[in-house]
């Protein structure tokens, strides 16, 4: 069983398998919102960023992308969070209100703008076997 998983994480991920896990995700996150149970948001959102991460590990391997840009969704946000802060360190509430609005639409524009981008991205072909790797498979 962990042999099955292990070898599905280090696989390719294709665009249609990343698309039709975008919406999954997204669909259980809507439907946990929706759901009159008493779920806390940061519940949602941290299982929503766990079933992503391994999906968008294959996608990133099958674009040739590092590895390392998967928890984008976790790190834009509390980037944003942090420049809000910043911001509104010294206004009055009023100017406070009205530039915290349009900072986190802006950091949630960027995530969904690298998601679909993600998601459009060509795939990078494999690279070619060596002779080595040749001469092992075919004796």
């Amino acid at each position: 069983m962990i042999a099955a998983v292990v070898a599905w994480l280090g696989g390719r991920g294709r665009r249609r398998e990343y698309w039709i896990a975008i919406v999954a995700i997204l669909a259980a996150v809507v439907t946990g919102m929706m759901v009159p149970v008493d779920i806390p948001l940061w519940t949602l959102r941290w299982a929503g960023l766990a079933a992503w991460c391994p999906i968008a590990v294959r996608r990133l391997r099958d674009a040739g992308l590092p590895l390392w840009l998967a928890p984008f969704p976790l790190v834009i946000p509390v980037a944003v969070n942090g420049l809000r802060k910043l911001a509104m360190s010294g206004l009055d509430v009023r100017d406070a209100l009205g530039l915290a609005m349009p900072i986190g639409l802006a950091g949630m524009a960027l995530v969904l703008c690298l998601i679909v981008l993600l998601g459009v991205w060509p795939p990078r072909r494999p690279a070619a076997p060596s002779p080595e790797q040749r001469a092992e498979l075919f004796g």
